[in-house]
């Protein structure tokens, strides 16, 4: 025991000094523009290149089961007024067209009535087309040395990034920053074509309405109830006008920040941001209405289907921390004594000792304003009754409640977790990823080092 003790402390010191020599390289020096435009600059002259991502705080739960914010965010793909088009002034006109006739779509009710009005559009659209460049902005990126151009929507946020290389990085700003002020909403007819198959695709996954009966419950009176994609019949009659709504209103500096990371120098780029991105206007003060989902009255039962005959997955699911919350570091390291990666978690032992099919805790359900823990399970195909797979779950939480693990495992799991959130401030995208995230949650950077 002794041996194994004073590994440890080897073990944690050699990460505390791992640490403390890379988290000069994870300093993050602030800025804010006269527009309101928060800039996180995190120098690492290590970096060969530069990752960088444009944060809108705005996600699907300010436009609940509207899908609104995720179709923008594919909108914001399309171009400009100069990127994009060769013509934007015989261009504009069919897209004014357009965007009436999808208004007019959402106020038809008669389906031969609408048949007409889809005919027009797909009219409208043909000749729209012979004046749009597909995919300009990517290409535009691509001849600057840039990669990984992407983005999501979140329920909180929405973020675009890419890398590119440092050389590159006033046209980067130029280009990012123009987008962000003058997106033309072109090609939406093929696109809301992609954002349906994107919502085919979630539908076709296994456990994905477990998942949305979940959330439904977990977050009833909350946005955070419906999917990002927004619902069937939002998809079948999508707004041009409430999309521009939603652009002016949330799309403005005092509600964005500018994240990057990598071989960047702050003292010069902060000019060419400035020029940049110091353009955008700066809007009104965003004012959202904290979520705060109803109150759990006692266990309540949810049943929802899963595609797989035989097979009965279940979960426990409890109020939890927000990740805006003092204790979600605390309850995120908690899910590594339940689940880690060596297999010797709480959980982990249920299935190595065959008890259950499986077992995992999973902390990836909290947002902004609301979370929850969650535990997932499956008992023994054909040989084992329901009751007894949830007694063995909830005798692992009793134990965890508890104290009931030694010392030396807890040290373990903590050492093996310190490792985890330090591997991921290596890659940049990761970086970049948690930095985006940190900022849109109103969290400070030195915290989240600390």
């Amino acid at each position: 025991m002794k041996k194994l003790a004073l590994s440890l402390i080897f073990s944690l010191l050699a990460v505390a000094n791992s640490f403390s020599q890379i988290s000069d390289a994870l300093k993050v020096r602030t800025f804010t523009l006269d527009n309101g435009l928060t800039v996180w600059i995190n120098e690492d002259p290590n970096q060969v290149a530069v990752y960088g991502a444009v944060v809108v705080k705005a996600g699907a739960v300010d436009c609940p089961g509207t899908g609104i914010a995720h179709y923008f965010e594919h909108m914001m793909f399309k171009g400009t007024d100069k990127i994009g088009t060769i013509d934007y002034e015989a261009e504009k006109p069919y897209l004014d067209s357009i965007s009436a006739m999808y208004d007019k779509l959402a106020e038809t009710q008669d389906e031969a009535a609408r048949k007409d009005i889809q005919m027009e559009i797909n009219r409208l659209s043909i000749k729209a087309s012979e004046y749009a460049i597909p995919n300009e902005f990517n290409n535009l990126i691509s001849e600057m040395g840039g990669s990984g151009l992407n983005a999501f929507t979140s329920y909180d946020e929405t973020v675009y990034h890419n890398k590119f290389l440092p050389e590159y990085f006033e046209q980067w700003a130029e280009l990012n920053s123009e987008r962000i002020m003058n997106p033309v909403f072109r090609l939406f007819q093929s696109e809301l074509e992609t954002v349906y198959e994107e919502k085919n695709m979630g539908n076709d996954e296994l456990a994905n309405d477990f998942r949305n009966a979940m959330l439904r419950n977990i977050y009833k009176g909350t946005g955070y109830t419906e999917e990002i994609v927004g619902t069937v019949e939002n998809l079948k009659n999508p707004s041009l006008a409430q999309m521009r709504e939603f652009f002016e209103k949330y799309y403005v500096a005092s509600n964005m920040g500018l994240v990057l990371t990598g071989n960047i120098n702050a003292d010069e780029a902060m000019p060419v941001i400035e020029k940049c991105f110091g353009r955008i206007r700066k809007g009104e003060p965003i004012v959202r209405e904290k979520q705060i989902p109803e109150p759990i009255n006692g266990v309540e039962n949810v049943t929802a289907l899963i595609d797989m005959p035989i097979v009965r997955l279940n979960a426990v699911c409890f109020n939890g921390p927000s990740k805006t919350d003092e204790d979600f570091l605390a309850v995120s390291f908690m899910t590594s004594l339940l689940n880690n990666d060596a297999g010797t978690g709480m959980l982990d032992k249920l299935m190595v000792d065959h008890k259950l099919m499986v077992a995992q805790a999973m902390p990836d359900l909290s947002f902004k304003d609301a979370g929850s823990i969650l535990g997932l399970y499956m008992p023994k195909l054909l040989f084992q009754k329901e009751k007894k797979a949830t007694k063995l779950i909830f005798n692992t939480f009793e134990a965890l409640k508890t104290g009931n693990f030694t010392d030396e495992y807890f040290e373990s799991c903590k050492l093996s977790y310190k490792k985890l959130l330090i591997a991921e401030t290596e890659d940049l995208g990761d970086r970049m990823q948690d930095m985006a995230f940190a900022f849109s949650d109103g969290l400070d950077w030195n915290e989240i080092l600390s």
